[in-house]
Formats: C-alpha cells, sequence, structure tokens
C-alpha cells in the first residue's frame, strides 16, 4: 500500500480530479459492461491509491485491465518502472482496491488518463452507486525533508449504475392557477416510457397521481400542471424501465394565493377618505352653532368646502400620502388594518391613529419582496437560458455569470467587472465538473459583500455565510459538484449535446433561482 505524509497538500491548477467515466452505466442481466477510473489535470504524480465499490448482488467484476506506465499504455497515468502494491477483488463485498507507485529513475506525470478499466458483469435486476476512493502522491524533490511523497488535492467523483430517471420543476415558487412546467427525461434513452408524476402535500405521507405522460423519441417528458389550491407540494417521478420501476428524487413546489386586485383597495381608500370627509361636515356644523350662539355671527366660520380642502393639512401628509402610493401600487398590507389610522391635525395633535412610513413599508415589505425576488428569478433565467445568435460559438451566460448579473444591484463593485469575473468559474470551473456556478457565484457575491480588506480582519463571518448556503445547496439538491449534478462530461461534445437538450433549461435552472433567493436572504443580513 502507498504510504503518504500527512504535511502541506499540493494543489494543482486546474484541481484534479478522480472520476468513474462514464459515471451513468446501463446493461440487462447477463450482460457487461466496462467503465474506467479517470484521472484527469494532475501536475507532479507519483503514485495512485484507488478503492471501487458496489452492490455485490447485482454486479459481478469479470476482468480488470491496470492501465499504468504509459509507456506501454498510452492512455494510462504513471511512467515506468512502476510497482504494483495491492491488485485486490472481494467479491463478496463489492470492493477492487489498487495501489501503485512509480520507481526512480521513472519521472513524475502530468496529464490525465486511465488508471484502470473494470468489467463488470450484471446478475441481478436492481440499481447501484459505484462509490469511488482515491489518493494520489506527488513526486518528492531532492531538497525536500524528510524526502517522503505529499498527498495531492483533488476531486473524487463516483458513478452510477442502472437506469436513472429524472425530474425538474419550473417555477418552484407560483400562484393558484399558474402553470408549472414539469419535465425531465430517462437513461437509457427511449421513446413511449410510461412516467407518472406523483405529488403530495406537506405532512402528508401518502402520494397521489398528478399525472401520466409518456417520454419521446429522445427520452424527454414534460406535463404543465395548473394548481388549484395552495400549500406546499412535494413532486417526484416514477417509471418502469425494462422491467424494473425507477423513482427519481422529489423536488418541492411552494404555490400561494394570488394577491387581490389593486381596484379593491382603491374602493377600501375611497370610503375611508368618504367617511373622514361625513366626520369633518359633523365637526363644522358643532363648531359653527357654537361659534354662533357665542359670537352673535358666521362671519369668521369656515364653510364645508373649505373644511373638506383642509384635510390634508388637519393629517399628516408626509405619512398619507406613502400611504395613497402604496394602495395605488397594489400592497396590500397598507390596508390591512384600518383602525390602526392616526390622524393629525395642523398643530400635529394626534387625533386617531395612522402607521407611520417605515411601519407601512414593513407591512407591505413582504409583498413587495415576493415580487421582487420573482423579477430577479426571471431575470436569472433569462440571462442563462437565452441563445445567442452565433450559438454555439457563442453560449448563452454560464450559471456564475447568470447569478452574478441578476444580483449585481446589491453588489458594491464596478458593473464591468460582471459578468467577467465569473466567466471562467461557470460550468463547474469551465466545463471541467468541479464545484457548480450556483454556489461560486454566490460565494462571490458574499465575499463582495461582506469580504475582509485586509489579513487582519477576521474572515469567519463569510466562511459561516457560505457553509450555510454551501449545506442548504446540498440539502436540497443533494449535490455540489457539475460532474454529479448532471451526470454527464461537458468536456465532451455528446457530453454537452445532451446537457443542453435535457439539463441546461431545467434541472439547473431550478438550481439558479435558489441561489437567487438564498443569495438575497444573505446579502439583506
Amino acid at each position: 500500500m502507498l504510504t503518504l505524509a500527512q504535511i502541506t497538500t499540493v494543489k494543482a491548477t486546474p484541481e484534479p480530479a478522480t472520476k468513474v467515466e462514464p459515471y451513468v452505466s446501463t446493461a440487462q442481466v447477463g450482460e457487461s459492461f466496462s467503465m474506467n477510473i479517470t484521472l484527469t489535470d494532475v501536475q507532479n504524480l507519483y503514485g495512485v491509491d484507488v478503492s471501487l465499490q458496489w452492490d455485490a448482488s447485482i454486479l459481478q467484476v469479470v476482468g480488470i485491465d491496470i492501465r499504468l506506465g504509459v509507456e506501454s499504455c498510452p492512455d494510462g497515468v504513471l511512467h515506468e518502472p512502476f510497482f504494483i502494491a495491492k491488485n485486490e477483488t472481494i467479491q463478496e463485498e463489492g470492493k477492487y482496491t489498487l495501489a501503485g507507485t512509480s520507481t526512480s529513475p521513472a519521472s513524475p506525470f502530468n496529464g490525465s488518463g486511465n488508471i484502470v478499466r473494470i468489467t463488470f458483469n450484471v446478475t441481478n435486476i436492481g440499481s447501484c452507486k459505484l462509490d469511488l476512493a482515491t489518493k494520489l502522491a506527488d513526486w518528492p524533490p531532492p531538497d525536500r525533508v524528510p524526502r517522503i511523497s505529499w498527498p495531492i488535492t483533488h476531486t473524487t467523483i463516483g458513478g452510477f449504475f442502472g437506469h436513472l430517471i429524472n425530474i425538474s420543476v419550473s417555477p418552484a415558487n407560483a400562484t393558484v392557477g399558474e402553470n408549472i412546467n414539469i419535465s425531465g427525461f430517462i437513461t437509457p434513452t427511449q421513446a413511449n416510457v410510461n412516467v407518472t408524476i406523483l405529488y403530495r402535500r406537506k405532512g402528508e405521507t401518502g402520494w397521489s397521481t398528478l399525472a401520466a405522460v409518456a417520454t419521446n423519441e429522445q427520452g424527454n417528458y414534460q406535463y404543465i400542471w395548473q394548481p388549484q389550491e395552495d400549500g406546499e407540494y412535494e413532486i417526484r417521478s416514477t417509471a418502469i424501465i425494462d422491467g424494473k420501476e425507477e423513482t427519481s428524487y422529489s423536488l418541492f413546489v411552494t404555490v400561494n394565493v394570488p394577491e387581490q386586485p389593486t381596484w379593491s383597495y382603491i374602493v377600501i381608500i375611497i370610503v375611508l377618505i368618504t367617511i373622514l370627509v361625513i366626520a369633518a361636515i359633523v365637526v363644522y356644523r358643532k363648531k359653527s352653532k357654537v361659534e354662533k350662539t357665542r359670537r352673535g355671527n358666521v362671519a369668521n366660520a369656515k364653510s364645508p368646502l373649505s373644511i373638506i380642502f383642509s384635510l390634508p393639512y388637519m393629517f399628516n401628509v408626509q405619512v398619507m400620502l406613502p400611504f395613497l402610493h402604496e394602495l395605488c401600487n397594489g400592497k396590500s398590507s397598507a390596508v390591512t388594518k384600518v383602525g390602526d389610522l392616526k390622524l393629525k391635525n395642523k398643530e400635529g395633535e394626534e387625533e386617531t391613529a395612522m402607521p407611520t412610513i417605515k411601519e407601512m413599508q414593513e407591512r407591505g415589505g413582504k409583498v413587495s419582496d415576493q415580487r421582487r425576488l420573482k423579477e430577479l428569478q426571471e431575470k436569472v433565467v433569462g440571462y442563462f437560458c437565452d441563445r445567442p445568435s452565433n450559438f454555439p460559438t457563442g453560449r448563452p451566460y454560464n450559471c456564475c455569470e447568470s447569478v452574478l448579473l441578476a444580483l449585481k444591484d446589491y453588489l458594491d463593485i464596478d458593473p464591468k467587472l460582471i459578468p467577467k469575473i465569473g466567466t471562467g468559474i461557470g460550468a463547474g470551473v469551465s466545463l471541467n465538473g468541479l464545484l457548480c456556478g450556483s454556489i461560486s457565484s454566490v460565494a462571490i457575491a458574499i465575499g463582495i459583500k461582506h469580504g475582509r480588506t485586509s489579513p487582519e480582519e477576521n474572515p469567519q463571518p463569510v466562511w459561516n455565510a457560505v457553509d450555510k448556503y454551501v449545506a442548504e445547496f446540498r440539502g436540497k439538491f443533494r449535490y455540489v459538484n457539475c460532474r454529479q449534478l448532471t451526470g454527464l462530461n461537458l468536456k465532451t461534445k455528446e457530453g454537452l449535446k445532451e446537457y443542453f437538450a435535457k439539463v441546461h433549461d431545467y434541472a439547473c435552472v431550478n438550481r439558479l433561482k435558489f441561489a437567487v433567493e438564498k443569495a438575497i436572504e444573505i446579502l439583506r443580513e
């Protein structure tokens, strides 16, 4: 086995990755398939230690092809001479281990290649993860003391065997009666496969059928849902693929009651003003009688018309105008409690109840925030989904660019830097399948808004904010890396084509909307 010293790690740029290729493999019972454990973008490599685990009741190893020594295996890794410390298959446990290292005078390996190719036979119906664990060791330079290998930091991406069914929902926040697009695809691609879309409300344990649809020739399915009741819904899909029921992961949809039309608020304020005018006339008549009795004339008494025109001075104008403005713009909370109004006369004395501007803004804030959030989510989807005229040479804004463009009004930064700062980071850091741009973009935004400007400042508050967001993202979408989220290798023509056809405008859109929603919450703290 390879022995690694736990000292400072060596990090290559871009970060190396070990992964199962292809990510998804399928075969019938009795058939065989092969997969590679692949290493990409490594520098100064001198040793590897890999372990793969699977469900032994479904798969059985029938072939191992070690690809070490590029002099003999041009598609492999490490230079000759090399030494294999361990090459072991434990079928009962569903585990394979390979450890090997170059030996002097071999030079260190730089680049990408396959570590081992494994062939499985399918022994039973089912699906399982192909869990991968790896260690990489560097070549120790002569001046290193002690002269031992250090671990190389890298990303590890496992794989999956079996049939997959994918689902996406857009929008994730809607109103009663609004169209919600539920779509997805199955792997491997098959036409006319019946897909059942299921739902349940928050708190329910049983599932109900929402719709049954069939896949098209590309393996895609779609259903437009118009919910008639508000609430929180959990959505997933199932399908029988080659005789076995496959179930997608669940997505969540929040359905809200639509806002009341603006005219209803206008009617309320008209009624309110009418009441105030009648009250003013009554007050005038009482005062005029008193004046007439005391002075014997009404020459100095104000007419009802003059009192009506003086109403703006009787009340706090600075409060009433924003109040009316909110009503005309449909902010329902401005009239939720008419009894809270406080009237003030010309001398500033309180007569009845009226909220302050701040109180009215707080009451209208939730409606305003929801509207603003929906606008920003529509913006981020537009940035992300709109193909340029020269597509595919030109590309729509990537996930990182799109989120930063949507959030630019919240960030104190030179607008010329957006979307530039996200161009190389999006698409899993330039199509390498690494951190999702819906995460990196929010981390950038948090840093711009709350980051430090000197090494003496404590970075922990920013780390805590990013940690919280990553945890919420992982809790909702399970994975954080682009390769795992999409299940595709975007550096291949086939993977990129399938991505734009089945993933880009569907599952990725949900992640972008989530990123914008959570980013705004954090940036406002």
